[in-house]
């Protein structure tokens, strides 16, 4: 599995968006990727955001905030959530 697809699937089981640093501890928790480097949140903030960034509107991902990701077909893109 993929660091995006343990993404995707930690977001489709949670009724919102997610800070990254919550995303990577629940896969963590549940063993969907096993991370090798120092900043593991990091890179994963850095996939999310080059997701959405090459595939715009197509991205499975919207940003909601600082570090705050969601789903784009699920209600994830359609609430506000301050920061």
């Amino acid at each position: 599995m993929t660091l995006k697809e343990a993404a995707v699937r930690v977001l489709s089981e949670h009724d919102g968006p997610m800070r990254t640093c919550d995303i990577w501890a629940a896969i963590l928790k549940r063993g969907l990727y096993a991370g090798k480097g120092k900043t593991p949140y990091k890179t994963l903030t850095a996939r999310l955001t080059l997701d959405i960034s090459r595939n715009v509107s197509k991205s499975t991902f919207v940003r909601r905030g600082f570090g705050l990701y969601g789903l784009r077909d699920r209600t994830h893109g359609n609430k506000r959530t301050r920061d």
